[in-house]
């Protein structure tokens, strides 16, 4: 080692080293140290969050994240969880949010369903909604979610009285609810699935989602059985 150097030395005093081959080096020496910088920042940010983990600090994304994780597992035969979380992806992909929505990451939010939480999170996790990144959150119960933040879009299971109330309490909000109830629509949730001939389809609310500024694309509309 020290005799490479000694020899990188001697070529830099010699006249044949050229002012091009310094700009080079010196050039390297800058990404270097740039690289090392970003790697190092990025070490501090994942250490500073397992500090927070073990002292038990409240980062309501990182636990919205892992509430399922010792209880989700990927069930490849589960095709309706596998058909909801494709058509999920699409709902996140293809409406669109007030600009001031679309920016920082774009919150999906799974409500009592860790087998769809999984999926989402195995197939989906990785890509991203327009410019934002997609962060796939999962939740035990409707309660969880009050520790949150901003979520764009929840689908839960519940119906009735316990659906109503989640739509009354993001009702001023641009948030897409989706549910699975043969009362969705009626009890708030702007998108429901139903099942028509043994396939899962959807309904839509499109007028109400226009009231909560969110705009539903035209695929969305074309896909929707009313």
């Amino acid at each position: 080692m020290h005799a490479v150097s000694d020899e990188l030395s001697a070529r830099q005093a010699s006249p044949s080293f050229s002012t091009r081959e310094r700009k080079v080096m010196v050039r390297g020496k800058e990404r270097f140290g740039s690289s090392t910088w970003k790697s190092s920042r990025v070490a501090r940010g994942f250490i500073a969050a397992l500090i927070c983990c073990i002292c038990g600090i409240d980062v309501p994304t990182l636990e919205a994240q892992s509430q399922f994780t010792q209880t989700s597992t990927l069930d490849e035969s589960d095709t309706r969880s596998i058909t909801k979380a494709n058509f999920l992806f699409h709902f996140a992909a293809s409406n669109e949010w007030p600009s001031e929505f679309m920016e920082g990451p774009f919150r999906l939010a799974i409500i009592g369903n860790p087998s769809l939480h999984a999926i989402l999170s195995d197939k989906y996790a990785m890509k991203s909604i327009g410019l934002q990144s997609l962060e796939i959150l999962g939740f035990e119960d409707v309660a969880s979610l009050e520790s949150a933040p901003f979520v764009h879009l929840i689908y839960c299971e519940e119906s009735g009285a316990k659906l109503q109330r989640i739509a009354d309490a993001i009702s001023n909000a641009p948030v897409l609810l989706i549910s699975d109830a043969s009362d969705g629509l009626q009890n708030g949730a702007l998108i429901n699935f139903v099942s028509v001939n043994n396939r899962i389809r959807y309904e839509i609310n499109s007028e109400e989602a226009a009231k909560r500024d969110l705009l539903i694309g035209n695929r969305i509309l074309s896909w929707a059985v009313k």
